[in-house]
Parts: structure tokens; C-alpha cells; sequence
């Protein structure tokens, strides 16, 4: 198969020309079935995980908690604390998460490169 003409090729270049139109945007992919495959791999190539807008809300969280402490006594701190500590456990376990999956896509995704290596060497 050319690669020019392979989906997966035409949707990084598709998500890079949406990237360079709008660069302050955050870009969301999707997709059903092969479009899903599509979006799941442009993601991993282009690092488009929403990894990036999770730890920058994970350590605004922790910025925010630091400060309450310091300050804020009674019971709404202690339940506010208690639901910031659950929230940034639950942060640190999605990055880790999606950080796994990440390379598990990446792993897939250069055995695919290099079969479509293997199959365009055997035709010429």
C-alpha cells in the first residue's frame, strides 16, 4: 500500500493542518471502528492524550491545597481536603494509565510500520 494514500497517514496530516490552523486549541479526537484506529493512533504518534491539560490540573490542585492548609480550619476544610487528596489520587492514577496505554499504542503501532515495511520490500 502507498503510504501517501493510507488512512492512518492522511489523518496525522489532517490532524497536523487542524493543529497549525488553530495552534491554542485543545484538539480532541474520536472516532467509531476504523475511525477510532485512526484517532488512537494519531493520538500516540502526536502525543494527543489530554496527558498534558491532566497534570497541569493536578498540580494547580496541589497548589490550591497547600494554600488551604495553611489557611482553612473547620469541617468544610477538612472535607474539601479529603475530596482534593481523592481527586489527585485519582489524577495520578489516570496519568499513569494513559501513559501505559500510550505505549502499548506505540508498540503496536511500529509493528504495523514495520509489517507495512516488510509488505512494500516484498512487492518491489
Amino acid at each position: 500500500m502507498d503510504w501517501e494514500n493510507n488512512q492512518f497517514h492522511q489523518a496525522e496530516e489532517l490532524y497536523e493542518a487542524v493543529n497549525e490552523a488553530y495552534p491554542d486549541s485543545d484538539i480532541s479526537l474520536t472516532g467509531h471502528c476504523l475511525g477510532g484506529g485512526l484517532a488512537q493512533y494519531v493520538a500516540a504518534r502526536q502525543d494527543v492524550s489530554g496527558m498534558t491539560r491532566l497534570m497541569q490540573q493536578e498540580q494547580k490542585m496541589r497548589s490550591i491545597h497547600g494554600r488551604l492548609q495553611q489557611d482553612w480550619i473547620g469541617t468544610s476544610a477538612t472535607e474539601l481536603t479529603r475530596k482534593m487528596q481523592s481527586f489527585m489520587e485519582g489524577a495520578s492514577a489516570k496519568l499513569t494509565e494513559l501513559e501505559a496505554h500510550k505505549e502499548e499504542l506505540m508498540r503496536y503501532i511500529r509493528k504495523m510500520e514495520e509489517a507495512d515495511r516488510e509488505d512494500r520490500s516484498r512487492v518491489l
